[in-house]
């Protein structure tokens, strides 16, 4: 929860709100560095699976461009006229 300082609300009740929340996640950063680590790690993990998933789906989506630009080989041609 990151907030500009412009955005901080004027209320007193939002503004402790948001400070326990705060507490709380360096309460838990500092006993477990480690469950913090794997959160991030897992988010790392799940971009990467997203960018592997796009790339794949761009990869598709350019070779049916390249076939309808150019058809097919001159080789596949061949075969289907032999």
């Amino acid at each position: 929860m990151e907030l500009a300082i412009a955005d901080l609300p004027d209320e007193v009740e939002a503004l402790r709100s948001i400070v326990k929340t705060q507490a709380a996640k360096l309460a838990l950063h500092a006993s477990n560095p480690q469950a913090s680590n794997l959160h991030a790690s897992n988010l790392h993990t799940s971009n990467l699976h997203a960018k592997d998933t796009l790339i794949e789906k761009l990869k598709a989506h350019l070779a049916i461009v390249k076939r309808a630009r150019f058809g097919f080989r001159r080789e596949t041609i061949h075969r289907i006229v032999s």
